[in-house]
């Protein structure tokens, strides 16, 4: 047994040998959500409605309990995480924002044609000049553009109602190394999502035409888009 032990620990090291950029993110479920993500907690400060309360990482940038349960509160946030550069100043911050009462069940019963006219409308909204139809198991519209000083990224969908919002945020121009980690989140989403008949559903949504125009748009854009806000007094991690 200690042979073999021993033989699958050397194997491991092997492992890592040929793949020494391997992570290992840890799996988010957000309290009050569908939704579950994974991201790597060495690289990234990561907190969410249910782990703030005496959070010594919270402690560690400066931030009170308070001040960000309040920030989350008034601003539909379930997820802010902080990523700092090893070799420079930059810093990242993604929120995840979530807005419940759409009259739209889900995206993912749409075509791309109707897809279009959503990113076309929602890239009108935030003259942005960068955008896409986003598929992996969800239909996501996503955008890149410039907002008080910030470069953003940014992901939206509506899964069982709910209209989310992951928002990236950075002072400098991201880069393509960036961009392929924050997809690689998007890639990682897990939502619930509760058992209708598609048919039916379509049935309903197909019914009113005005839905896509205005109440998708106003589900994902009202009080959600545009959306830029910094934690207080925030510090790098402290590598011992």
């Amino acid at each position: 047994m200690k042979k073999k032990f021993q033989f699958l620990f050397f194997s491991f090291l092997l492992f890592l040998a040929f793949f020494p950029s391997i992570t290992f993110a840890s799996r988010y479920h957000l309290e009050e959500t569908d939704l579950s993500l994974l991201l790597d907690d060495d690289s990234w400060y990561v907190f969410t409605r249910g782990n703030i309360k005496d959070n010594e990482e919270l402690e560690e940038l400066g931030v009170s309990y308070d001040y960000l349960s309040n920030l989350m509160d008034e601003n539909l946030i379930y997820l802010d995480a902080v990523h700092f550069s090893d070799e420079s100043d930059d810093m990242i911050e993604l929120f995840v924002r979530k807005k419940s009462g759409s009259k739209v069940e889900s995206l993912s019963t749409y075509s791309k044609a109707e897809l279009k006219l959503l990113e076309k409308e929602l890239a009108n909204n935030q003259d942005s000049p960068t955008s896409e139809i986003y598929e992996n198991d969800y239909k996501f519209i996503y955008l890149e553009y410039q907002d008080s000083g910030y470069h953003l990224l940014e992901y939206y969908t509506i899964i069982n109602n709910d209209a989310y919002t992951v928002t990236v945020q950075k002072v400098n121009d991201f880069t393509k190394e960036e961009k392929e980690e924050i997809r690689k989140t998007i890639d990682s989403m897990i939502f619930e999502v509760e058992s209708k008949k598609e048919e039916e559903t379509k049935k309903e949504e197909k019914e009113d035409s005005s839905i896509l125009n205005y109440a998708i748009i106003g589900a994902i854009a009202g009080g959600i888009v545009g959306f830029l806000i910094s934690l207080q007094n925030r510090k790098p991690k402290i590598k011992l």
